[in-house]
């Protein structure tokens, strides 16, 4: 078995239940380069359960979507990805980031200032470029 490409970590900061959407995944499918079909993935999706304060750690490449919200409140998380260093951050952060002139030089690496390859500069022109290329 490869060493992942990436890993996710998904920290709940709400419960993760069925009823508020939850994390639906795809046991396995991160070892088929292939995206299934739709039926495929509504007859082998399960459903991730967690509670607050909870930890879910998983190979980036695994299928996962979140689920329909079906109640009244956000379900809120904060998701970190840990890659090789061949893929490039796929968002700005300096951009969006006022006075940075308090930032360490370390910090200022961690957030991805000295890459020459210029990320997007939002989630949705990101998500534009990559329908631009498919």
């Amino acid at each position: 078995s490869r060493a992942p490409l990436s890993l996710s970590f998904i920290f709940c900061l709400d419960n993760f239940t069925k009823k508020n959407g939850g994390t639906y995944l795809i046991e396995g499918s991160h070892k088929s380069e292939k995206f299934p079909s739709n039926d495929y993935v509504l007859n082998n999706q399960k459903s991730i359960t967690a509670n607050k304060g909870d930890v879910i750690l998983l190979n980036s490449m695994i299928f996962h979507r979140t689920g329909k919200n079906y109640t009244n409140s956000s379900r809120s998380c904060v998701v970190q990805v840990y890659t090789i260093p061949l893929f490039r951050q796929p968002i700005n952060i300096s951009k969006g980031l006022k006075n940075i002139s308090k930032l360490k030089k370390e910090d200022k690496a961690i957030l991805g200032f000295n890459y020459n390859n210029e990320p997007s500069n939002s989630v949705k022109s990101w998500r534009q470029e990559r329908l631009k290329k498919i």
